[in-house]
């Protein structure tokens, strides 16, 4: 075998060798990156709350509240960052995703088929002055936060409320 056929056998290697590598590269690049806070749903992964009880008089507080968050905005991870300060801050860690159309909101806004809920009350708190409600029936478990592009930042809210009357919340599963 002369060197111009051994050259030519070993570019042919290389190349093929570079054809897969690109192929490779591209799909892992391409691939949605696990863990990193994406705004993917919580369902695949089970509940992410139960229902509670909770009597008239008694007091909620952040840890007994799971907080879904939906995303009304074309930035990515928008939701993410926003459940991190919420779970921050005590809350129970609920569902992510992008709000369905006809949620059209600019600054936040809580979903939520119960505006009197001591949940919707607590969670409200750490959205400054009167969020908007949403009468609804919620797309995902837990109190809704629908974020806007208007939307900065969280709040110093309540630690805790008092429930008004009997109803049920969603509780994280670990409380």
């Amino acid at each position: 075998m002369g060197p111009q056929v051994k050259s030519a056998l070993t570019l042919t290697v290389l190349g093929v060798i570079l054809v897969v590598f690109l192929v490779w590269g591209w799909n892992a690049a391409t691939a949605p990156l696990p863990g990193l806070g994406g705004d993917s749903s919580a369902e695949e992964e089970g509940p992410v709350c139960e229902p509670r009880a909770v009597k008239k008089g008694e007091r909620i507080r952040t840890v007994d509240v799971t907080v879904s968050i939906l995303n009304a905005t074309a930035q990515d991870g928008l939701a993410a960052k926003t459940m991190r300060q919420f779970t921050g801050r005590g809350f129970g860690d609920g569902e992510l995703g992008n709000a369905p159309t006809e949620h059209d909101v600019l600054g936040v806004a809580i979903v939520t088929d119960d505006p009197s809920s001591p949940a919707v009350r607590l969670v409200a708190s750490y959205l400054g002055d009167k969020p908007r409600i949403i009468q609804s029936p919620p797309t995902a478990l837990g109190v809704v936060v629908v974020i806007g592009e208007d939307f900065e930042r969280l709040r110093r809210g309540a630690s805790a409320v008092t429930v008004r009357e009997d109803t049920t919340i969603c509780s994280p599963l670990s409380s």
